[in-house]
């Protein structure tokens, strides 16, 4: 059967819905506490942070099922980060996150930024790769993470 791939970037409540558990999930799918970024803060203001305020959210779903989704934030006038980049374990192997990265980095460069930072852990060796084989670089830390496993990353768009 033939996979219908959708990207739909976050306009509508239902779609912020959407991205709030996607990110949800991810939170518990991670195992680990990230207090230390202000999560209650993040979801308390998710639409305007990944909307209004110079940042987007995209998900993507396979013949109508959500399949993950990644959003950016505003850093600065010409800086965003990555966040919270997320694919179900059903819909791994598909090449999605891929895609999402693509379309993510097209987008964050048509709003006018110029770099997008991201960080991650070494746990997440998937990730590591393909932030790697998308072009990602790494960099000197820019905000406090206490995992002493975290990798600092940017490239520019």
């Amino acid at each position: 059967m033939k996979q219908e791939v959708l990207i739909r970037h976050c306009e509508t409540i239902e779609d912020f819905e959407i991205a709030k558990t996607i990110t949800h999930d991810y939170m518990i799918w991670l195992g680990m506490d990230l207090s230390f970024q202000n999560t209650d803060k993040e979801f308390a203001v998710f639409n305007r942070m990944y909307g209004e305020a110079g940042g987007a959210y995209i998900y993507a779903s396979i013949n109508g099922e959500v399949a993950g989704g990644v959003g950016f934030r505003k850093l600065s006038n010409d800086i965003c980060e990555m966040k919270r980049l997320y694919i179900y374990e059903d819909y791994r192997g598909y090449g999605l996150a891929f895609r999402l990265c693509q379309e993510l980095l097209s987008l964050s460069k048509s709003m006018s930024y110029c770099k997008m930072r991201l960080d991650t852990i070494s746990k997440l060796v998937k990730a590591n790769s393909l932030y790697d084989k998308i072009g990602f670089r790494d960099i000197p830390k820019y905000y406090d993470n206490p995992n002493p496993t975290v990798r600092y990353m940017e490239i520019n768009l």
